[in-house]
């Protein structure tokens, strides 16, 4: 009786560890689900996070608008999109020069003139294209008056009127080699004028 007493006893410890070691692994692998599913959800976000940012813009508005500042946008967005968002143009705004149908970009800064400063843009154009023109004209030795032969580099008052002299006296120059013909004119100061002047 008392052997039979024993193996119970050492059945029933067995069992009973057997239990525990079921129970443990299943609050184990309770556990590794239970991060698994926080992984999960973690990656979720992020990746919503991720399609969020690259479905909107940022852009910079200055200048003559209501409100400027930084403003968020879907992407692909027009510039009307993005001053409506900054409240509007103010009564000083320029708004002739603006393509309001223009997509704006990530990271853009956007500069909205007022009239005087698009006034004072548009002289300063003006500007540079006459003086480039002044700089490239070339001075026809043919037909140029004593003053404006007189803007040639070493070409002054003396040998301006020399030069006309010339060619009253021996006709138009055929080549612009041929203003050296003329007293006063050598060879360096015709290396001096031979892109400014021209015979045609």
């Amino acid at each position: 009786m008392y052997k039979i007493l024993n193996k119970l006893s050492y059945f029933t410890k067995n069992v009973s560890i057997v239990v525990l070691m079921i129970c443990a692994g299943i609050i184990l692998t309770g556990c590794d689900d239970s991060k698994e599913i926080m992984i999960n959800e973690e990656t979720i976000e992020e990746s919503y996070e991720y399609t969020e940012n690259k479905n909107h813009i940022y852009v910079y508005l200055s200048g003559e608008v209501e409100s400027p500042g930084v403003y968020k946008l879907e992407n692909e967005a027009r510039l009307y999109q993005a001053i409506e968002l900054a409240g509007g143009m103010t009564k000083n705004a320029q708004k002739e020069y603006l393509n309001l149908a223009e997509t704006v970009y990530d990271g853009q800064q956007i500069h909205i003139l007022s009239k005087k400063e698009y006034k004072k843009s548009q002289e300063q154009d003006t500007d540079i294209v006459q003086n480039t023109d002044s700089d490239n004209a070339l001075i026809n030795i043919n037909t140029a008056t004593p003053e404006e032969l007189q803007s040639l580099s070493g070409v002054g008052e003396t040998r301006a009127k020399a030069i006309i002299e010339y060619r009253e006296k021996n006709g138009k120059f055929q080549t612009i080699e041929d203003i050296k013909n003329v007293s006063g004119i050598g060879d360096s100061t015709f290396e001096n004028i031979q892109n400014d002047i021209t015979v045609k």
